[in-house]
C-alpha cells in the first residue's frame, strides 16, 4: 500500500531519538504510515501530518488534554494522535515514551 507521512517530521523523531540517544530503535511502514519501534514495541509514528503517540495509561489524561490532541484506538493500545502539530507541542508527550 501506499505509504503518505510527513517525511520532514520523521526526519525531526529520527533527531530526537538521536539526541535522546535511544537505543534498540527501528521503522517499519505501518497503518499507511511511518512507525517507530523501540524495543520492538511501537513508540510513535506518523500517518500523513498526524503524529501518533503511544502513551501508559497513567499519562492518558494528561496527554489528552494537551493542544491538538485527540483520542486514537486503532490496535486496542492507549494512544494520542496530535494533528498537525509541532515537534515541540509533541515533547512533553514523547519524553514519556
Amino acid at each position: 500500500g501506499l505509504m503518505t507521512f510527513d517525511p520532514g517530521l520523521a526526519e525531526r523523531l529520527r533527531e530526537a531519538f538521536a539526541a535522546a540517544d535511544v537505543q534498540d530503535i527501528s521503522e517499519r511502514a505501518m497503518f499507511g504510515g511511518l512507525v517507530f519501534m523501540v524495543g520492538g514495541h511501537m513508540a510513535c509514528g506518523i500517518v500523513a501530518d498526524d503524529l501518533m503517540v503511544r502513551v501508559g495509561p497513567d499519562q492518558y489524561a494528561e496527554a489528552l488534554a494537551r493542544p491538538h490532541a485527540r483520542a486514537m484506538d486503532f490496535t486496542g493500545r492507549v494512544c494520542v494522535s496530535l494533528r498537525r502539530c509541532r515537534l515541540e507541542q509533541a515533547k512533553p508527550i514523547l519524553d514519556r515514551v
